[in-house]
């Protein structure tokens, strides 16, 4: 799945809310949301992309720092315990529709 690269910007709505305002093939898209959704999503392909360059060429911390089990042995049943690598490796994974 591919997103709509940014920047995506908001703009004041009338009606209360802000608009999302994201470019897409030459063409806008708007559409109103809640303030506070708004600036998240608009801020989400920065986001993206800050956390692909945080992340790249680190390996697990479990593995990393010799501990029992790697974070992939806590999938099933407690995510609450990865360590920050694979937590944002499941986080991009979740954006991008893998």
């Amino acid at each position: 799945m591919i997103h709509t690269p940014g920047p995506w910007k908001t703009a004041p709505c009338a009606g209360g809310g802000l608009l999302l305002v994201r470019p897409n093939s030459g063409q806008i898209s708007l559409q109103i949301f809640p303030a506070a959704d708004a600036t998240l999503i608009a801020s989400a392909p920065d986001l993206l992309a800050a956390l692909h360059r945080t992340i790249d060429g680190e390996p697990c911390q479990r593995e990393a720092t010799g501990q029992d089990a790697d974070c992939d042995e806590y999938a099933e049943y407690d995510t609450w315990n990865w360590c920050w690598v694979c937590a944002a490796r499941a986080a991009i994974a979740r954006a991008e529709g893998a």
